[in-house]
């Protein structure tokens, strides 16, 4: 590095120095508006961007968004992950090699969970589970587990079936072995249920 290089790259450095806290503050960016859903008008996330441009992606943000506007079928206080705690997770794609892949599964995973508050039980059993008491846990046709308290019905999760070789990972699944049901959450905490025969 030449001398004259060197100095620039002083003189550069003590102008940043120079510059008041006001001048600063005035350079710095805000934190994006909450999101549930890509923003195609002004997309900043890398994931957004990639939702944007891809046919499969914009369709299953459509879907969701559609969802999202209808009246709800889950109380949101109930909901085990947020809209927005979900779209936070879900851009974070980003940062795996399967980007797309990633960002297909978190959207198939959303509407999945969505949409199975309000498909008919296929099975329901009575359990015991650690940390949630005595539960309901219902199937439902698409594999989701929903798990409500015995007393006053209220939702403490909704799972999905442990996926096979998946870059996503549910807010909750859950995986039974005989009269045991577990649940996991994507950031490892574990319930363990006993089923009533």
């Amino acid at each position: 590095m030449g001398v004259a290089h060197r100095s620039a790259i002083l003189v550069a450095s003590f102008g940043l120095l120079a510059l008041s806290a006001p001048a600063l503050a005035q350079m710095a960016v805000p934190p994006p508006a909450t999101q549930t859903t890509a923003d195609c008008a002004r997309p900043v996330y890398a994931s957004d961007q990639l939702v944007c441009g891809d046919t499969e992606l914009r369709q299953l943000d459509a879907r969701l968004t559609a969802i999202l506007n209808m009246p709800a079928a889950l109380n949101g206080s109930a909901l085990i992950e947020s809209d927005d705690q979900w779209f936070k997770r879900r851009s974070r794609c980003a940062f795996e090699t399967d980007h797309r892949g990633c960002l297909v599964q978190s959207y198939r995973d959303r509407l999945a969970f969505l949409e199975s508050a309000t498909q008919m039980r296929e099975r329901t059993w009575g359990a015991r589970c650690t940390i949630w008491g005595q539960v309901e846990i219902d199937r439902v046709p698409n594999g989701y587990m929903l798990v409500r308290t015995r007393n006053d019905q209220s939702l403490r999760a909704i799972a999905a079936p442990v996926p096979e070789q998946s870059v996503w990972k549910p807010a909750w699944t859950a995986m039974m072995r005989g009269s045991r049901i577990d649940f996991t959450s994507h950031d490892g905490r574990r319930v363990s249920c006993k089923t009533k025969r």
